[in-house]
């Protein structure tokens, strides 16, 4: 299920709100923060993740059967946005880097790397996904995800050891939902083709 605003409260990151001008982050490395769990605003604004104590997260599993995906493959043709990230999460360990390649688009640059640790270093022992609010930024609807990787975030050490904290931009890919972005930050461009704001484009849905 995906996580309600009072549970928000006691479980996610403080909101750290600016305006159009504040810090940016997209593309295809996630930027440094030094926090637990990221939050989303509901008024819009520049958006980045803040010092929390280490709550657990709660066992949270995906809010509607995921269909049945081939080895090798991430996302189907009408997939949701939302299952997009949880079958993300659910191929952590699998042993299958075509598979997590495949979550993201061809021209998000996600480094080899991490895709190894997260398809290879272990599951996810539970995790927290923040459902969008508002509109989608420039055809990406963002989504705040945090999970524990008892043996190892595959995003460490620019992250906390066992806790990844992203933001993660979800856009159509010629009829799938693949990741377009991942961010600790975002800023919801004003006007939206503003060329100093770095948020990344997702084509038309």
């Amino acid at each position: 299920m995906t996580a309600t605003p009072p549970r928000l409260a006691l479980l996610l990151a403080a909101i750290v709100v600016a305006g159009c001008g504040g810090p940016a982050a997209g593309g295809p490395a996630a930027t440094l923060a030094s926090t637990t769990s990221p939050s989303v605003s509901p008024t819009g604004g520049a958006l980045a993740v803040a010092t929390q104590s280490r709550e657990p997260l709660p066992a949270q599993g995906s809010p509607s059967p995921l269909p049945s995906v081939p080895a090798g493959a991430c996302t189907v043709p009408g997939l949701g946005d939302r299952q997009l990230i949880d079958e993300w999460i659910a191929l952590a360990g699998r042993h299958d880097t075509a598979a997590v390649r495949d979550c993201f688009t061809a021209a998000y640059a996600v480094p080899a790397p991490i895709v190894d640790r997260w398809a290879n270093e272990g599951v996810v022992s539970a995790y927290v996904v923040i459902a969008p609010e508002g509109d989608l930024i420039r055809g990406c609807r963002w989504f705040g995800v945090s999970a524990d990787f008892p043996d190892g975030n595959p995003y460490a050490p620019v992250q906390d050891p066992t806790r990844m904290f992203l933001f993660v931009g979800v856009g159509n890919d010629a009829g799938r939902p693949r990741i377009f972005a991942t961010a600790t930050g975002i800023a919801r461009p004003s006007p939206e083709n503003d060329p100093n704001n770095g948020m990344a484009y997702c084509p038309p849905r």
